[in-house]
């Protein structure tokens, strides 16, 4: 049996035999949240400078079963027939701050899980998370594009984490706004039933686009209107990193089974590059910010 290494060796030359020299195959590991990697195939072709990458893990467990490779490289050359760029990607503008600044987001990591993923990246901590910037741009053929920001990008602008967060915090609210809708909404939207737990009401805050939402509850003012609106202070579970739930204090929870609902989503629920925390927060409105419980 051969191992995950010998595999990627022998798919790669497949490859490159089979598309030839106008082609450049390459097999680098890709480094998602929470301390997940995979090993990811990049097909470029001349005149190209972006591929998406292929993901080689989920294909060697399929080689696995039979060894046949000739099935491996027919996975692989329809995948990159469905993805591939008919043109190049414009990243220019991130050598210019003055072109990226307008674009600068942010979204909400778990720090503790991430810690070494953290040291060449500008971010700022949060109780037990952390805030971390990226670019977002429109492609044609792959749609909104994220572009984290590293350290050698603050660097070569001269910008440190809490001017980036500043920017991100102005930039967020206007190409992403926020978004509230009890879990009745959503699970009705999308023909699950019922999405009282319990008796209570819970919200879901997320963004537009329903990508790293949970940095939402940082939004200026989105916890403050929201606990008005329901005259009650909130508990905010994290279900992801896309979004969070909200629920009005009305005196009556458990905060020990809010920790065990949030560990239950997350380990049971999600992707393991998912996850935001398994801690749950809490927002006094008459102080104005959110603590960890």
């Amino acid at each position: 049996m051969n191992t995950l290494n010998e595999f990627i060796r022998k798919a790669k030359t497949a490859v490159q035999e089979y598309l030839g020299e106008d082609f450049s195959v390459e097999v680098s590991t890709f480094r998602k949240n929470n301390g997940i990697s995979y090993q990811g195939m990049t097909i470029m072709e001349k005149g190209r400078n972006a591929s998406p990458a292929i993901c080689m893990d989920s294909l060697y467990e399929m080689y696995r079963e039979d060894e046949n490779m000739g099935d491996v490289l027919k996975q692989i050359m329809d995948t990159y027939e469905k993805r591939k760029l008919t043109d190049r990607i414009d990243m220019e503008f991130l050598m210019d701050y003055e072109k990226v600044k307008g674009r600068v987001l942010f979204k909400l990591i778990g720090y503790g899980q991430n810690r070494e993923f953290l040291e060449n990246i500008p971010h700022i901590r949060f109780l037990d998370m952390a805030v971390v910037f990226y670019c977002m741009m429109f492609h044609e053929t792959l749609g909104n594009v994220t572009i984290l920001i590293r350290s050698t990008e603050s660097e070569r602008w001269k910008v440190s984490a809490e001017e980036l967060y500043e920017r991100a915090l102005e930039n967020a609210p206007r190409i992403l706004p926020e978004r509230i809708q009890s879990i009745e909404e959503v699970l009705n939207a999308a023909g699950t039933g019922s999405g009282e737990e319990n008796g209570r009401r819970m919200f879901v805050l997320t963004n537009t686009l329903q990508t790293f939402g949970a940095a939402c509850m940082m939004y200026p003012d989105v916890l403050q209107k929201a606990s008005g609106r329901w005259d009650a202070d909130l508990f905010i579970l994290p279900s992801s990193v896309h979004e969070v739930l909200l629920l009005p204090d009305h005196g009556e929870y458990d905060v020990r089974e809010f920790k065990e609902m949030v560990y239950e989503i997350n380990h049971t629920q999600l992707e393991p590059e998912e996850i935001l925390t398994d801690s749950v927060y809490y927002y006094d409105r008459a102080e104005g910010k959110i603590r960890l419980l």
